[in-house]
């Protein structure tokens, strides 16, 4: 559609009470079973793997530059298979001396 005018913008209905799309939006977002799971899942959310897929983005499609849509697509796909192959890769350990006090000597821990 057009640009809207800001009247309409503002005063503009989106939904009409009605409107089978808006109770069918409206069904989801009141749900309580949603809204319960929702307080339980804020727990597991974990962003280090998306951030680090985001920075690996980065480097084949820098945000200085202009790309056209297929481009972006299938550097996406690529961005995504090298992330997806960087952590099928196993991280490799290093081992730093640390003080044991039940052994009375310094022995080698395994970091990560």
């Amino acid at each position: 559609h057009e640009p809207l005018s800001r009247g309409v913008h503002r005063k503009g209905q989106w939904f009409s009470i009605n409107d089978p799309d808006f109770l069918a939006l409206f069904k989801i977002v009141t749900n309580t079973r949603l809204s319960n799971d929702m307080k339980h899942c804020h727990e597991f959310l974990h962003t280090g793997a998306l951030e680090s897929f985001h920075s690996s983005k980065l480097k084949y499609l820098p945000k200085m530059n202009a790309f056209k849509m297929d481009t972006h697509i299938i550097m996406t796909m690529f961005t995504a298979l090298e992330h997806n192959f960087a952590l099928s890769v196993p991280t490799k350990s290093h081992s730093k001396a640390a003080y044991s006090r039940a052994q009375k000597k310094y022995v080698p821990r395994t970091l990560r």
